[in-house]
């Protein structure tokens, strides 16, 4: 069946990633302006930067030879948009956190994918790496904050940061 069908050209598969990227920059942004808080300068670059990413992943990830497939990662990046959108509803002041924490599992992916030996080492700890996670959220059932003050404990500080295990 596959012979059938005719070989996608890089431009359609790139423009797939264009169309999440553009969702990124413009879900939170409008959100923002319709609820009468104006995006500021951080927060705007921030959300170019974030947009930028489903642009850069497969020049990145060609230059560590690793393949890449456009209907994973576009709905990937169609729900950090949605998610953008939620938490700039909810909780504006969370956005620019929120875009941080998407660029560092953008990195952690990348890292993941362009380096296989790490795949390995991951495989060998990955009933311990399941204890762990299961372990923070026991201990925010025991020691969660409530950082919204809405009565949820959910979130675990270290120091200055703060974890949200679930």
């Amino acid at each position: 069946m596959t012979a059938l069908r005719p070989p996608r050209s890089a431009g359609h598969s790139l423009l797939l990633l264009v169309i999440p990227a553009l969702l990124v920059m413009l879900i939170p942004s409008m959100v923002l302006i319709a609820t009468d808080h104006e995006p500021g300068p951080d927060a705007l670059a921030s959300l170019v930067l974030v947009a930028s990413l489903p642009l850069a992943t497969p020049p990145i990830l060609g230059l560590l030879y690793r393949r890449w497939d456009p209907y994973v990662l576009a709905p990937a990046w169609v729900l950090c948009a949605l998610g953008l959108g939620v938490i700039a509803r909810v909780q504006p002041g969370l956005v620019t956190t929120q875009v941080l924490w998407i660029a560092a599992g953008w990195a952690a992916f990348v890292t993941l994918v362009g380096f296989p030996l790490l795949l390995p080492w991951l495989l060998r700890f990955r009933y311990a790496l399941l204890a762990a996670g299961l372990g923070l959220i026991v201990v925010t059932l025991v020691a969660g904050e409530d950082v919204t003050g809405e009565g949820a404990r959910l979130w675990l500080r270290f120091g200055p940061v703060g974890v949200q295990p679930a």
